[in-house]
């Protein structure tokens, strides 16, 4: 009897955990797909790939010296000012930034001030 509820409880525990991945793959599938959608109405030639490429982008470089900000924590004049500013003291400490980088950072961080 022992083996039958442990059998039982495995089964059990394994498609709970298989259902809440699939929840969560798909929950974050639906966000990618908004977040890409929003970036789309300020950036029309915005793709998926190009919006993970900047998110990525944005988690790495500036992660890369401090806490990432919240888009939403200042204005789009305020982003606008620091962007150029932090991609300068970025490269001084050995990052490569672009210009093209740093139009794909502005681009996620404005997109991502209106997430809710």
């Amino acid at each position: 009897m022992k083996k039958i509820i442990t059998v039982f409880s495995i089964v059990l525990l394994g498609a709970c955990a298989a259902k809440k991945t699939s929840t969560t793959t798909s929950n974050k599938t639906d966000t990618m797909v908004a977040d890409v959608e929003r970036a789309q109405a300020f950036y029309p030639g915005m793709t998926a790939t190009s919006f993970s490429e900047a998110k990525s982008l944005y988690e790495i470089s500036c992660g890369n010296c401090h806490g990432l900000k919240k888009p939403s924590s200042k204005s789009e004049e305020k982003w606008r000012s620091i962007m150029p500013r932090m991609v300068v003291k970025a490269n001084k400490k050995g990052a490569s930034l672009t210009p093209e980088n740093e139009k794909q950072l502005l681009a996620f961080v404005l997109t991502m001030r209106t997430a809710q």
